[in-house]
């Protein structure tokens, strides 16, 4: 079973697709109904995650696929019905200096001692 799902940060609100495959062609199929339901006067911007890594239901959580897939889909009706934006709470300046420090050391603990050169 195959799950795409599309947020909506502005609103909150998720768009889901659910297949039986799992290939390139579930993917390809839901980027319309993306397009469908963005208004056309707004700018979509794609995040996609490698999901064929993803196996995180258990055998026998569920009685079925189908199953599954009514509890997935009810439970986005339900989210939907009151959707609330996503808000990073993260500081983006305290964030970026983060990723600094962190390319700071990789540079000089680990490639200047290995190549004997310095950034």
């Amino acid at each position: 079973m195959t799950l795409c799902a599309a947020l909506d940060d502005l609103s909150g609100k998720v768009f889901a697709h659910t297949a039986a495959r799992h290939t390139h062609r579930q993917w390809l199929d839901f980027l319309p109904k993306i397009d469908w339901e963005v208004p056309a006067e707004l700018v979509i911007h794609v995040i996609c995650d490698n999901y064929a890594t993803r196996n995180v239901v258990r055998p026998g959580s569920f009685r079925s696929v189908a199953a599954l897939v009514a509890d997935i889909l009810r439970f986005l009706e339900e989210r939907n019905k009151n959707p609330k934006p996503y808000r990073w709470p993260a500081d983006p300046v305290r964030l970026l200096g983060k990723i600094d420090r962190a390319w700071e050391f990789l540079l000089e603990e680990v490639y200047h001692p290995i190549y004997e050169t310095s950034h």
